[in-house]
């Protein structure tokens, strides 16, 4: 018989994101789904507990998969690559939680090794599953969001690059007199890469209120989630290189 909280279980923060998992995570999530799998059938009570024991322990091993996979993530950005806020978050936010998280999960683990019945099972799942709802959940997400905005920055620093270029190469082709067939497009390149901008600052604004209160100003404001917004911002970036792909077809005449 299939348990119902073990399946929510299932369900931990990532698979909203399911195009961002790192192989890892992916790994551990399919070791998961199989041990559930196997619970639908399931007849003996002993065959039922040594069956949600093993669904229950890789659900552990996939969280700390996760923490350990985000912690990485982190810890790849160079520091002096962030702004203030965005430093604070990683160093005295995001980081020593994601330790609180991966002690907690090694106590449960061990404690959940010792359960002897079915009863112990449930408790010990549902507690679990009451704690990611209320605490891992919440605090993954904006971690994974802080992840999101960071990506996005840089995703924007190499398109204003490259319209940069073409911003120079049509002020020098003007001065030597030469047409440039490809201005409107230009123009509606450096739009969408302004819409991008204003997208990524609504991300960073959220991203920002992370950070501990006697280090921001309160801000009341209402803003779209970060992935609602860094997935405009996106949208926008993509406009801005189907224009780029235009104006190098000109060159190609």
């Amino acid at each position: 018989m299939v348990d119902g909280v073990l399946i929510a279980l299932c369900f931990l923060f990532f698979p909203a994101l399911s195009h961002a998992q790192p192989e890892a995570v992916k790994s551990a999530r399919e070791g998961v789904k199989e041990e559930v799998t196997k619970l639908d059938g399931v007849e003996s009570k002993d065959k039922e507990l040594g069956t949600k024991k093993a669904a229950l322990g890789k659900i552990f091993d996939l969280s700390l998969t996760e923490v350990g996979s985000v912690r990485d993530q982190l810890l790849a950005i160079p520091d002096e690559d962030l702004e203030a806020g965005f430093l604070l978050l990683k160093q005295d936010v995001f980081l020593p939680g994601l330790d609180v998280f991966e002690s907690f999960l090694k106590r449960e683990k061990a404690a959940f090794k010792k359960t002897a019945t079915l009863d112990e099972v449930r408790k010990l799942a549902n507690g679990f599953n009451e704690w990611r709802k209320g605490n891992y959940n919440p605090e993954m997400e904006k971690a994974f969001g802080f992840l999101l905005v960071v990506r996005n920055g840089d995703a924007l620093q190499v398109g204003d690059a490259r319209l940069l270029r073409f911003v120079t190469y049509a002020k020098k082709a003007k001065f030597k007199g030469k047409p440039v067939e490809w201005e409107p497009l230009l123009a509606a390149a450096a739009a969408s890469l302004s819409d991008a901008h204003a997208a990524y600052e609504d991300a960073r604004a959220v991203l920002l209120r992370y950070v501990p209160k006697e280090n921001q100003d309160d801000v009341s404001d209402e803003r779209p989630p970060i992935t609602v917004s860094v997935g405009n911002s996106y949208n926008s970036i993509r406009e801005a290189y189907q224009s780029f792909v235009a104006i190098a077809k000109f060159f190609q005449q």
